[in-house]
């Protein structure tokens, strides 16, 4: 059978009263055995889920039954699984004042159909005519979620919060929607969804608590104010919100959780917030530096590389944007240090000290400045994290396809699926999916650029640009090869908009040798006409521009190249350490991220480099909002 989330194997072992899983729900536990128990033995035959619709499976095979009748019937079985339920109780559960004529008959006919469906052996005839369906502990969603649970609790007092963190989340997986929400009308149901509707909420609240004791109170935030407008009344994730909202920086945002709070249960219920509600408003207001364990992190200088690394923890994101504003006390020229995988670097523009190391945890594509905030993209979560430099708050926000790249244009932040043609403005449901290339087919979109009016795309190796109209959703192909086009199966794209034109990349060659060249395609913005042609002797990597220059980096040497839009012209500009894999322009300068992680501060006005610092590695760079951040892999 398929392995099922959070699914804990089972052993017919016997065990003893100190052994016994105890579990704080009120189900009948029906064997249950220890924790290591559960997660040591082989996984058994059937799988009944009741977190939300009601379904059983045998070797990933359906076996629900479909009579209203059936279903209930099976719903009550599993509800009190192994535990002997009488005939008389059944009848008035499952047909309550609707009884059939003869409704012990109908009783027979429904338990004869259902041993067909789960087996003989499993639905026992009890000693006095009742009936017993007979579950082991991992065959039903819902204790698999109370060991989970159970387990997630018991990590999170070790101290193992990420482990406790997986095992909630294990457990939410489980839910497939409403708990037997078929039955909510169906009054057998009632304290039972109730109990399950509780136990999804002490899964979130465990996955919130094992953040929050990590310091990533900053990335929840969101989470728990959906969670909060649902179940308003509910002390615990208040508390949760109001630490949440202290560790992102937002000490007076924390402080108005505590005082709607007070205003809702009084308003409700007529009493006040509990004790435990009221001694964390008394922490918020001393600042009680326990609340967020490792805010304290940001006060320390990095150490140069071979040294330890002080790592900022994911959720604390905003205080990444506090560092931009207020620096460090103390500062050195340009500390060499080691930018650890799936981490965030932010540099200060003038004497690019590293200011602070985030730990994303998560798989990194792109970064990029927006208006107000800047965008790190976070495909394996679909998600984007904006840290808004201003208010010193971060979120992740949920996006409609799998951010690999960003553009920030006039509308918003524009996300390229980069395996797929589709494209997205953050916040917006709405998909752009572009039709198939005129020739010689389809491939995925690998750059993405943004006017005021149209989203630009090129594909990864093959020669057409697209203009996406956003307004209509129309999407027009752009040639932009030629007899020379040199498209091997290795050919990244590259797009910059900067005096009034769309500069594009194109791998080509000549008629007398196969080695790659490159050149850069001059577009208008109006027309979409292709108006000049540059060549370069390789092919582009990354392009920046803005209306006195065009910077390009190139697949092979280590030179910069700059284009004056004014005569089309191509020079080689900076000779930098490395090849250069990124590029942005901002903060006053060009900055070039090399293969090696290397980063380059050059003035456009001079064309030198005034400052270099090696962060080891690094694959996307923007410089915006009083930093240069920098992504690694």
């Amino acid at each position: 059978m398929a392995r099922v989330p959070g699914r804990v194997p089972r052993t017919d072992e016997s065990y003893d009263a100190v052994g016994r899983f105890r579990s704080p729900f009120s189900w009948p536990t029906g064997g249950f055995k220890t924790v290591s128990q559960v997660l040591a033995s082989p996984a058994s035959e059937m799988d009944f889920r009741i977190l939300g619709p009601l379904e059983v499976e045998e070797n990933g095979r359906s076996l629900a039954p479909s009579g209203r009748k059936a279903r209930a019937l099976l719903a009550v079985l599993l509800i009190h699984a192994n535990e002997p339920i009488s005939a008389d109780r059944l009848i008035d559960e499952v047909w309550g004042e609707e009884l059939p004529e003869n409704a012990a008959k109908s009783l027979q006919i429904q338990i004869s159909r259902l041993r067909k469906t789960v087996g003989g052996e499993r639905l026992r005839t009890g000693a006095r005519g009742g009936y017993e369906l007979v579950v082991h502990s991992d065959e039903l969603d819902r204790d698999r979620a109370v060991t989970l649970v159970e387990r997630g609790r018991a990590l999170l007092e070790d101290g193992k919060a990420a482990d406790a963190g997986s095992a909630f989340a294990d457990a939410l997986a489980l839910f497939r929607g409403r708990p037997l929400e078929e039955f909510a009308r169906e009054a057998f149901a009632h304290a039972e969804i109730e109990r399950l509707e509780e136990l999804r909420l002490s899964a979130s609240e465990g996955v919130f608590e094992s953040e929050l004791s990590r310091g990533r109170g900053a990335r929840i935030v969101g989470e728990l104010e959906s969670r909060i407008a649902e179940t308003p009344l509910r002390e615990r994730l208040r508390e949760q919100l109001m630490v949440a909202l202290y560790q992102a920086g937002r000490q007076a945002d924390a402080l108005a959780v505590y005082a709607e709070a007070r205003r809702a249960f009084a308003e409700e219920l007529g009493i006040e917030p509990g004790p435990t509600l009221r001694e964390l408003e008394r922490r918020i207001l001393n600042q009680d530096s326990t609340l967020r364990p490792r805010l304290d992190i940001l006060q320390r200088r990095v150490r140069p590389k071979g040294r330890a690394l002080a790592l900022l923890g994911a959720a604390a994101l905003a205080a990444v944007a506090a560092a931009v504003a207020i620096g460090f006390a103390s500062r050195s020229s340009n500390p060499a240090l080691t930018l650890p995988p799936r981490s965030l670097g932010v540099l200060d523009p003038r004497t690019l000290e590293v200011r602070a190391v985030v730990d994303l945890d998560a798989e990194l594509a792109d970064v990029a400045i927006g208006r107000k905030a800047v965008f790190i993209a976070l495909p394996g979560r679909r998600s984007v994290m904006a840290l808004d430099p201003d208010t010193n708050a971060s979120t992740t926000l949920g996006t409609a396809v799998r951010p690999g790249r960003l553009a920030a244009g006039r509308d918003g932040l524009w996300l390229l699926d980069t395996r797929s043609r589709r494209v997205a403005l953050l916040g917006s449901t709405r998909i752009y999916e572009l039709g198939e290339a005129p020739s010689p087919g389809t491939a995925p979109l690998d750059a993405i650029a943004a006017d005021h009016r149209d989203v630009w795309l090129a594909e990864l190796d093959a020669e057409y640009v697209y203009r996406l109209d956003r307004r209509t959703g129309r999407s027009s192909a752009i040639d932009n090869g030629g007899s020379d086009s040199f498209f091997d199966g290795a050919a990244q794209r590259a797009l910059a908009i900067g005096a009034g034109s769309l500069w594009a990349s194109n791998p080509v060659t000549t008629a007398f040798s196969n080695d790659r060249l490159g050149r850069i395609s001059r577009i208008d913005l109006r027309t979409g006409e292709v108006t000049a042609r540059v060549r370069l002797p390789a092919p582009p990597l990354a392009i920046v521009a803005d209306a006195d220059a065009v910077w390009v980096s190139l697949e092979r040497g280590q030179d910069l190249w700059r284009i004056d839009p004014r005569d089309e012209i191509a020079a080689a500009a900076v000779r930098l350490a490395e090849p250069v894999a990124a590029l942005a322009l901002g903060e006053g300068a060009v900055w070039a991220l090399g293969e090696g992680g290397t980063v380059s501060r050059i003035d456009p006005t001079t064309n030198a480099v005034t400052e270099q610092v090696d962060l080891g590695r690094g694959i996307a760079i923007a410089a915006g909002h009083g930093g240069v951040w920098v992504v690694s892999r």
